[in-house]
């Protein structure tokens, strides 16, 4: 007792004190630990509503995309037949001309000959009387 500081026996800590200071902390974190969870259950539910709206959002924004793109593919699928058609149509009268322009010159060319034919057997004819 000597050695203690000179400010009087009521500045000393009793073993009654001690335990009401354990209890005091005990309700306190017992408090502490009730609104812990309170607070974790408050942010698991805005969490899951969260999540649950962004999930709703994802697929409308997929459902959207989703139209978009078939609305696109038709159109280029229609823009497709009808360039192709387009092209058949194009080939199909280059073809025509082209077997025109064949068929013309073969016969030119046949007619040549048969007129040479003649013209040679005419010669032949001629020079054998």
């Amino acid at each position: 007792m000597e050695h203690l500081p000179p400010s009087g026996w009521s500045h000393l800590v009793s073993k009654d004190d001690l335990e009401l200071t354990r209890v005091v902390l005990r309700e306190e974190m017992v408090e502490l630990r009730a609104e812990l969870k309170t607070e974790m259950a408050e942010l698991r539910t805005e969490l899951k509503t969260e999540m649950a709206e962004l999930r709703t959002e994802l697929k409308t924004e997929m459902a959207e995309l989703r139209t978009e793109l078939k609305a696109d593919m038709a159109e280029l699928r229609t823009e497709l037949k009808t360039e192709m058609a387009e092209l058949r149509t194009e080939l199909k009268t280059e073809m025509e001309r082209g077997f025109r322009a064949q068929t013309w010159r073969l016969m030119t060319a046949m007619i040549s000959s048969n007129a040479a034919m003649i013209g040679a057997l005419g010669f032949i004819v001629s020079s054998l009387r």
